[in-house]
Protein backbone atom coordinates (compact mmCIF):
# COMPACT_ATOMS: atom_id res chain seq x y z
CA UNK A 1 0.00 0.00 0.00
CA UNK A 2 0.80 3.34 -0.55
CA UNK A 3 0.60 6.15 2.03
CA UNK A 4 0.57 10.03 1.50
CA UNK A 5 1.05 12.33 3.96
CA UNK A 6 -0.08 16.16 2.77
CA UNK A 7 0.16 19.10 5.35
CA UNK A 8 -2.66 21.42 4.19
CA UNK A 9 -1.71 24.58 6.33
CA UNK A 10 -4.84 26.70 4.50
CA UNK A 11 -7.61 28.07 6.11
CA UNK A 12 -10.22 26.61 4.88
CA UNK A 13 -11.82 25.10 7.17
CA UNK A 14 -9.03 24.72 9.34
CA UNK A 15 -5.09 24.08 8.73
CA UNK A 16 -5.02 19.82 8.23
CA UNK A 17 -3.05 16.70 7.14
CA UNK A 18 -4.55 14.62 5.16
CA UNK A 19 -3.94 10.66 4.53
CA UNK A 20 -4.69 8.38 1.78
CA UNK A 21 -3.53 4.94 2.18
CA UNK A 22 -4.36 3.75 -1.36
CA UNK A 23 -3.46 0.37 -3.34
CA UNK A 24 0.31 0.51 -5.38
CA UNK A 25 -1.77 -1.12 -8.39
CA UNK A 26 0.84 0.95 -11.33
CA UNK A 27 3.75 3.03 -9.58
CA UNK A 28 6.15 4.23 -12.27
CA UNK A 29 8.94 5.33 -9.70
CA UNK A 30 11.33 7.22 -12.01
CA UNK A 31 14.79 7.27 -10.48
CA UNK A 32 14.80 6.97 -6.67
CA UNK A 33 16.73 9.60 -5.02
CA UNK A 34 16.25 8.65 -0.95
CA UNK A 35 18.12 7.02 1.30
CA UNK A 36 16.76 3.51 1.41
CA UNK A 37 13.48 2.03 1.85
CA UNK A 38 10.34 2.54 2.99
CA UNK A 39 10.45 6.24 1.39
CA UNK A 40 10.12 6.52 -2.38
CA UNK A 41 10.55 9.39 -4.55
CA UNK A 42 7.70 9.15 -7.25
CA UNK A 43 9.43 10.65 -10.08
CA UNK A 44 7.39 11.20 -13.46
CA UNK A 45 4.78 8.79 -14.11
CA UNK A 46 3.85 7.71 -17.66
CA UNK A 47 1.78 4.78 -17.79
CA UNK A 48 -1.88 3.87 -17.21
CA UNK A 49 -3.70 2.23 -13.74
CA UNK A 50 -4.03 4.40 -11.05
CA UNK A 51 -0.87 6.87 -10.61
CA UNK A 52 1.08 8.66 -7.84
CA UNK A 53 3.51 11.60 -8.61
CA UNK A 54 5.42 12.93 -6.17
CA UNK A 55 4.36 16.22 -5.51
CA UNK A 56 4.80 17.56 -2.00
CA UNK A 57 3.02 14.35 -0.05
CA UNK A 58 5.50 12.30 2.04
CA UNK A 59 5.30 9.23 0.42
CA UNK A 60 5.54 5.53 2.19
CA UNK A 61 5.39 1.96 1.35
CA UNK A 62 3.34 -0.06 3.89
CA UNK A 63 1.96 -3.55 4.28
CA UNK A 64 -1.19 -3.91 6.51
CA UNK A 65 -2.43 -6.94 8.20
CA UNK A 66 -4.09 -9.52 6.02
CA UNK A 67 -8.07 -9.49 6.58
CA UNK A 68 -8.08 -6.12 7.76
CA UNK A 69 -11.74 -4.60 7.44
CA UNK A 70 -11.81 -1.52 9.67
CA UNK A 71 -8.85 0.79 11.29
CA UNK A 72 -8.41 3.63 13.59
CA UNK A 73 -5.96 6.44 13.01
CA UNK A 74 -3.48 7.39 15.75
CA UNK A 75 -1.63 10.71 15.86
CA UNK A 76 1.68 10.63 18.42
CA UNK A 77 2.55 14.12 18.98
CA UNK A 78 4.73 15.63 22.08
CA UNK A 79 4.91 12.39 23.39
CA UNK A 80 1.07 12.09 23.60
CA UNK A 81 -0.83 9.45 21.55
CA UNK A 82 -4.44 10.84 20.78
CA UNK A 83 -6.74 8.87 18.05
CA UNK A 84 -7.87 11.23 14.91
CA UNK A 85 -10.74 12.59 15.29
CA UNK A 86 -13.45 11.07 12.07
CA UNK A 87 -11.23 7.99 12.29
CA UNK A 88 -11.82 5.62 14.38
CA UNK A 89 -13.38 2.42 13.24
CA UNK A 90 -13.40 3.17 9.84
CA UNK A 91 -14.56 0.69 7.34
CA UNK A 92 -11.44 -0.33 5.43
CA UNK A 93 -11.73 -1.85 1.72
CA UNK A 94 -8.68 -1.65 -0.52
CA UNK A 95 -8.07 2.55 0.30
CA UNK A 96 -8.97 5.07 2.94
CA UNK A 97 -8.84 8.75 2.57
CA UNK A 98 -8.68 10.48 5.87
CA UNK A 99 -8.31 14.13 7.10
CA UNK A 100 -6.54 14.90 10.40
CA UNK A 101 -8.27 18.37 11.93
CA UNK A 102 -6.32 18.85 14.91
CA UNK A 103 -2.58 18.37 14.13
CA UNK A 104 -0.37 20.88 15.90
CA UNK A 105 1.94 23.21 14.16
CA UNK A 106 5.22 23.24 13.25
CA UNK A 107 5.93 19.97 15.52
CA UNK A 108 6.14 16.43 14.23
CA UNK A 109 3.37 14.68 13.93
CA UNK A 110 3.48 10.54 13.34
CA UNK A 111 0.97 9.01 12.32
CA UNK A 112 -0.21 4.83 12.90
CA UNK A 113 -2.83 2.72 11.64
CA UNK A 114 -4.66 0.14 14.22
CA UNK A 115 -6.33 -2.76 12.13
CA UNK A 116 -8.84 -5.03 12.94
CA UNK A 117 -10.10 -7.99 11.27
CA UNK A 118 -13.85 -9.33 12.19
CA UNK A 119 -13.41 -7.26 15.71
CA UNK A 120 -9.90 -8.14 16.66
CA UNK A 121 -7.01 -6.31 16.62
CA UNK A 122 -4.70 -7.56 14.22
CA UNK A 123 -1.61 -4.73 14.90
CA UNK A 124 -0.43 -1.18 14.34
CA UNK A 125 1.35 -0.21 11.37
CA UNK A 126 3.30 2.92 11.09
CA UNK A 127 2.14 5.39 8.56
CA UNK A 128 5.34 8.01 8.57
CA UNK A 129 5.80 11.32 10.48
CA UNK A 130 4.57 14.97 8.98
CA UNK A 131 4.60 18.66 10.16
CA UNK A 132 1.97 20.80 9.41
CA UNK A 133 3.08 24.35 8.90
CA UNK A 134 1.32 26.88 11.29
CA UNK A 135 0.23 30.53 10.05
CA UNK A 136 2.92 33.01 8.97
CA UNK A 137 2.47 35.26 12.06
CA UNK A 138 4.13 33.50 14.77
CA UNK A 139 1.37 34.62 17.13
CA UNK A 140 -1.24 33.43 15.73
CA UNK A 141 -3.74 31.08 17.42
CA UNK A 142 -6.19 29.25 15.33
CA UNK A 143 -9.49 28.60 18.06
CA UNK A 144 -12.11 25.94 17.09
CA UNK A 145 -15.19 23.29 17.77
CA UNK A 146 -13.58 19.79 18.13
CA UNK A 147 -17.18 18.08 17.07
CA UNK A 148 -17.44 20.91 14.19
CA UNK A 149 -14.23 21.86 12.55
CA UNK A 150 -16.02 24.77 10.50
CA UNK A 151 -16.99 26.91 13.75
CA UNK A 152 -13.15 28.30 13.67
CA UNK A 153 -11.25 31.79 14.17
CA UNK A 154 -7.99 32.82 13.86
CA UNK A 155 -7.30 34.94 16.86
CA UNK A 156 -4.06 36.58 18.09
CA UNK A 157 -2.16 36.13 21.21
CA UNK A 158 -2.02 39.26 23.73
CA UNK A 159 1.09 40.33 25.14
CA UNK A 160 0.22 38.65 28.68
CA UNK A 161 -1.23 35.16 27.26
CA UNK A 162 -0.67 32.39 29.54
CA UNK A 163 2.19 33.19 31.35
CA UNK A 164 1.80 30.49 33.59
CA UNK A 165 0.62 27.04 33.94
CA UNK A 166 0.31 24.25 36.42
CA UNK A 167 0.30 20.63 36.40
CA UNK A 168 -0.40 18.70 39.02
CA UNK A 169 -0.89 15.14 40.41
CA UNK A 170 -3.86 13.88 42.90
CA UNK A 171 -2.45 13.15 46.11
CA UNK A 172 -0.34 14.20 49.08
CA UNK A 173 1.76 13.44 51.73
CA UNK A 174 1.44 11.53 54.56
CA UNK A 175 3.32 11.00 57.63
CA UNK A 176 2.88 7.58 60.10
CA UNK A 177 3.91 7.38 63.55
CA UNK A 178 7.11 6.47 63.87
CA UNK A 179 8.37 7.03 60.63
CA UNK A 180 11.10 9.90 60.01
CA UNK A 181 9.45 11.43 56.66
CA UNK A 182 5.84 11.24 54.98
CA UNK A 183 4.46 8.68 52.65
CA UNK A 184 3.37 9.79 48.99
CA UNK A 185 -0.19 9.04 48.44
CA UNK A 186 -1.54 9.01 44.95
CA UNK A 187 -4.45 8.55 43.00
CA UNK A 188 -2.85 9.10 39.81
CA UNK A 189 -0.18 10.38 37.46
CA UNK A 190 0.35 14.12 36.98
CA UNK A 191 -2.65 15.49 34.94
CA UNK A 192 -2.63 17.87 31.80
CA UNK A 193 -2.34 21.80 32.14
CA UNK A 194 -4.68 24.17 34.51
CA UNK A 195 -5.12 27.60 35.25
CA UNK A 196 -3.82 28.90 32.13
CA UNK A 197 -5.05 32.24 31.57
CA UNK A 198 -5.44 32.75 27.92
CA UNK A 199 -5.92 36.41 26.60
CA UNK A 200 -6.50 36.31 22.68
CA UNK A 201 -7.06 39.29 20.65
CA UNK A 202 -10.34 39.54 18.10
CA UNK A 203 -8.75 42.11 15.46
CA UNK A 204 -12.55 43.03 14.56
CA UNK A 205 -16.34 42.56 15.18
CA UNK A 206 -16.65 39.55 12.52
CA UNK A 207 -14.20 37.86 14.46
CA UNK A 208 -15.34 38.31 17.48
CA UNK A 209 -18.31 36.94 16.64
CA UNK A 210 -16.96 33.92 15.01
CA UNK A 211 -14.99 33.71 18.50
CA UNK A 212 -18.24 32.88 20.22
CA UNK A 213 -19.73 30.62 17.49
CA UNK A 214 -17.28 28.05 18.42
CA UNK A 215 -19.05 27.60 21.10
CA UNK A 216 -22.58 27.36 19.77
CA UNK A 217 -25.16 29.45 19.37
CA UNK A 218 -29.37 28.75 20.50
CA UNK A 219 -30.23 27.05 17.02
CA UNK A 220 -26.66 25.81 16.77
CA UNK A 221 -25.34 24.36 20.44
CA UNK A 222 -21.87 22.84 20.52
CA UNK A 223 -19.96 21.70 24.12
CA UNK A 224 -18.30 24.06 25.70
CA UNK A 225 -14.57 23.15 24.66
CA UNK A 226 -12.53 24.73 22.44
CA UNK A 227 -9.55 23.06 20.79
CA UNK A 228 -6.38 25.84 20.60
CA UNK A 229 -3.53 25.41 18.67
CA UNK A 230 -0.65 28.49 18.97
CA UNK A 231 3.52 28.11 19.27
CA UNK A 232 2.71 28.99 23.10
CA UNK A 233 5.71 27.39 24.71
CA UNK A 234 3.99 26.28 27.62
CA UNK A 235 0.81 25.21 25.93
CA UNK A 236 0.50 21.46 23.99
CA UNK A 237 0.34 21.98 20.50
CA UNK A 238 -2.84 20.09 20.50
CA UNK A 239 -4.40 21.78 23.52
CA UNK A 240 -8.29 21.02 24.12
CA UNK A 241 -9.51 23.02 27.40
CA UNK A 242 -12.96 23.43 29.03
CA UNK A 243 -14.31 26.96 27.93
CA UNK A 244 -17.74 27.12 30.68
CA UNK A 245 -16.82 30.90 31.27
CA UNK A 246 -15.47 33.13 28.84
CA UNK A 247 -14.89 36.96 29.08
CA UNK A 248 -14.70 39.52 26.02
CA UNK A 249 -12.85 42.66 26.96
CA UNK A 250 -13.57 46.06 24.53
CA UNK A 251 -10.18 47.28 23.59
CA UNK A 252 -10.76 50.37 22.07
CA UNK A 253 -14.75 49.99 21.10
CA UNK A 254 -15.47 52.88 22.98
CA UNK A 255 -13.95 55.07 20.98
CA UNK A 256 -14.60 53.43 17.76
CA UNK A 257 -12.50 51.07 17.33
CA UNK A 258 -13.25 47.05 16.46
CA UNK A 259 -10.34 45.36 18.91
CA UNK A 260 -11.21 43.63 22.16
CA UNK A 261 -9.54 40.83 23.61
CA UNK A 262 -10.92 37.40 25.23
CA UNK A 263 -9.86 35.92 28.48
CA UNK A 264 -10.65 32.02 29.80
CA UNK A 265 -8.71 30.66 32.66
CA UNK A 266 -8.15 26.99 30.48
CA UNK A 267 -8.18 23.76 32.01
CA UNK A 268 -6.97 20.64 29.51
CA UNK A 269 -9.62 18.12 28.76
CA UNK A 270 -9.70 14.69 27.48
CA UNK A 271 -10.76 15.04 23.67
CA UNK A 272 -14.25 14.81 23.79
CA UNK A 273 -16.34 12.26 21.55
CA UNK A 274 -13.35 11.34 18.67
CA UNK A 275 -14.90 8.95 16.47
CA UNK A 276 -17.63 12.37 15.75
CA UNK A 277 -17.06 14.96 13.44
CA UNK A 278 -18.81 16.74 10.99
CA UNK A 279 -17.71 16.96 7.78
CA UNK A 280 -16.67 20.03 5.79
CA UNK A 281 -17.45 18.61 2.41
CA UNK A 282 -20.77 17.64 1.41
CA UNK A 283 -22.81 16.23 -1.54
CA UNK A 284 -24.29 19.96 -1.89
CA UNK A 285 -20.72 21.15 -2.23
CA UNK A 286 -20.18 18.95 -5.20
CA UNK A 287 -23.51 19.96 -6.52
CA UNK A 288 -22.78 23.38 -6.80
CA UNK A 289 -19.54 22.67 -8.53
CA UNK A 290 -20.24 20.13 -11.07
CA UNK A 291 -22.95 20.34 -13.59
CA UNK A 292 -24.48 17.36 -13.41
CA UNK A 293 -24.24 13.69 -11.93
CA UNK A 294 -22.66 12.44 -14.92
CA UNK A 295 -19.69 15.02 -15.29
CA UNK A 296 -18.88 14.69 -11.51
CA UNK A 297 -18.84 10.96 -11.92
CA UNK A 298 -16.77 11.08 -14.63
CA UNK A 299 -14.41 13.85 -12.46
CA UNK A 300 -13.42 10.87 -10.14
CA UNK A 301 -12.14 7.29 -10.17
CA UNK A 302 -14.06 6.13 -6.86
CA UNK A 303 -16.48 6.81 -4.46
CA UNK A 304 -14.01 7.13 -1.99
CA UNK A 305 -12.29 9.59 -3.89
CA UNK A 306 -15.00 11.38 -4.42
CA UNK A 307 -15.57 11.30 -0.48
CA UNK A 308 -12.04 13.47 0.04
CA UNK A 309 -12.28 16.01 -2.70
CA UNK A 310 -11.97 18.41 0.46
CA UNK A 311 -11.08 20.96 -1.91
CA UNK A 312 -14.22 21.53 -3.01
CA UNK A 313 -15.75 22.23 0.54
CA UNK A 314 -17.63 25.26 0.93
CA UNK A 315 -18.34 25.13 -2.73
CA UNK A 316 -22.34 26.00 -1.87
CA UNK A 317 -21.95 28.70 0.66
CA UNK A 318 -24.58 28.18 3.33
CA UNK A 319 -26.62 25.43 2.21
Amino acid sequence: MIVSLTPLPDFAPVPRVEIRIEPMLEFDGGAPGTAGAPLLDGGSPGSSGPLLDGGDPSLVLVDLPVGTDRVTLWRRCQGRALKVRGAVDRAFVESVSLLDFEAGFDTDSTYELECFSGGLPVGRVTLGSTVLPGPADKFATVIQQPLDPSLNVLVEESDVNAPSVDRSAPGGSVGALGRSYPTVVSAGPRGGVTGAELQLVAKDRATADAVWATLGTEDRPQLPIWLVRSRHPLLPAVFFTDAYSLRETGVNLHVGGEQSVFSLVANEVAPPAPALVVSPLTYFDLDAVFASYDERDAAFASYNEMDAAYEYAGAAGGV
